[in-house]
């Protein structure tokens, strides 16, 4: 049921006209329209608002801020729902813009529950929890019951991914109970109330009770012309989270951490390198929270270097080494909080690895960064292909939007041949399956990774 000023009918636009030509993308169901394709005189709010082709076509309803140049974000396409707005009063526009929300709010949530079965599995199956069913990793989970988080599971994940789940705007991450929202667009902000109201209508489908806290202070927003926005909306929850990864206990600040507090993208990667780590010495270069190591360490690393500018994301990865490992494992690992390039350049030259990670934070976060972004990979994949033993692994990161993943892998092959070095591609990746991508929305594609064998 709808509560009072939840969606207001001001937001309820006019219908928009595309000029001739322009719809071929939105045929294609591409999520974006800029202000240059569309005839009619925008208006002076942002709300939503029927597109129509140059001859008068119902194609989406979209999500409409005026003020900028992406000024159109389709919202639903749905030609049976188009007929129905087309046909409809402002009250039943309200309850399509109501029901779009809960819709993909569910839709996005039905598919964690079939990847993370097991944090979800009371709510999939109906049975009670006191039975042994299959983890992703294949490991077989005993579920005790009344427990929540279960041993062997994973209970971080997104939720929703924006475009990919066909709701831009809107970034849901869920950390064991805690939901860490992210609202990027005008519109989508417009939302908020009904967003939340929704995902309190959802939280039976959890394992306990959700706690939700907006982290809206990046600079994207700036992009939209809004302010940050950082509150819990309803009773606060905990700063620091524990959950589990793929059986590992790890920790996320979710007022102060990166981002929305981790990187839940790179978990697949993660999960893979571990396994790859037998008897192998170990460098994670901008190591945040330690998560390539843990998994690292459970794989038998030999020993663990870790290295990142942030202190308190050092002493995390040190509690979540010893919750997971205990305190003797500690004399296996080093923690250097210092900036990377100068602890590459401090390095004996004889220092070698059998594994490297180069994961850093953006290098382009606008298309004017490229150039100097280019640089920047090239000379950190050089100095870490230098520190990787023949035969040994190098992983080569970037989530630098504005880099393609053939570009990052030339960067990478010019870094090799400066080098002197060959190497073969193990495996690479994109973002991991929590993180949809919208099959005509390539613009989507920001994370790559490639795991090298370097001889």
């Amino acid at each position: 049921m709808l509560q009072a000023n939840d969606i207001s009918e001001t937001w309820i636009l006019s219908n928009l006209r595309l000029k001739k030509g322009k719809d071929v993308p939105l045929r294609r169901f591409h999520p974006f329209v800029f202000s240059g394709a569309i005839q009619t005189a925008l208006p002076t709010s942002p709300g939503f608002a029927l597109l129509e082709s140059f001859e008068g076509e119902p194609l989406a309803i979209i999500m409409l801020n005026p003020e900028v140049g992406l000024c159109g974000r389709v919202f639903i396409s749905s030609v049976e729902t188009l007929k129905q707005w087309n046909e409809g009063n402002a009250t039943s526009r309200i309850e399509i813009i109501d029901s779009g929300v809960q819709q993909k709010l569910d839709s996005a949530l039905k598919l964690r529950e079939s990847l993370f079965a097991p944090y979800f599995y009371s709510s999939i199956s109906g049975k009670p929890l006191n039975v042994t069913i299959k983890a992703e990793s294949t490991e077989a989970v005993a579920i005790s019951t009344g427990t929540q988080v279960i041993s062997g599971m994973t209970s971080t994940f997104r939720w929703v991914n924006a475009e990919g789940d066909q709701f831009p705007g809107l970034i849901l991450d869920h950390y064991n109970g805690t939901v860490v929202m992210q609202v990027s667009t005008a519109v989508c902000d417009l939302l908020r109330p009904a967003i939340v109201r929704h995902i309190e209508g959802l939280s039976s489908r959890f394992p306990g009770p959700l706690k939700i806290l907006e982290r809206s202070d990046g600079g994207f927003r700036r992009a939209e012309n809004l302010g940050p926005v950082k509150a819990w909306h309803n009773e606060p929850g905990e700063q620091q989270v524990w959950f589990k990864e793929d059986g590992l206990d790890c920790i996320v600040d979710v007022e102060n951490g990166q981002k929305t507090g981790f990187f839940i993208d790179m978990r697949c990667m993660r999960e893979l390198l571990g396994s790859l780590c037998e008897d192998r010495d170990v460098l994670n270069l901008f190591s945040y929270t330690g998560g390539f190591g843990l998994h690292a360490l459970r794989g038998a690393a030999k020993s663990l270097v870790q290295v990142d500018r942030s202190s308190s994301a050092l002493e995390f990865s040190q509690q979540q080494i010893e919750k997971n490992f205990g305190k003797e494992i500690q004399n296996r690992c080093q923690h250097h909080c210092m900036d990377v390039d100068q602890y590459l350049k401090d390095l004996p030259s004889e220092t070698r690895f059998d594994v490297v990670i180069a994961d850093p934070p953006a290098f382009a976060k606008k298309r004017a960064d490229v150039k100097n972004a280019v640089r920047a990979y090239r000379k950190l994949h050089r100095s870490s292909i230098q520190r990787v033993r023949s035969g040994g692994l190098f992983l080569a990161c970037s989530c630098s939007h504005f880099i393609s993943a053939e570009h990052f892998h030339s960067i990478l092959v010019e870094a090799l041949a400066a080098e002197g070095r060959q190497a073969q591609i193990i495996s690479q990746h994109r973002q991991a399956p929590c993180h949809p991508l919208a099959a005509n929305h390539p613009e989507g594609h920001y994370l790559k990774s490639l795991l090298l064998r370097v001889y």
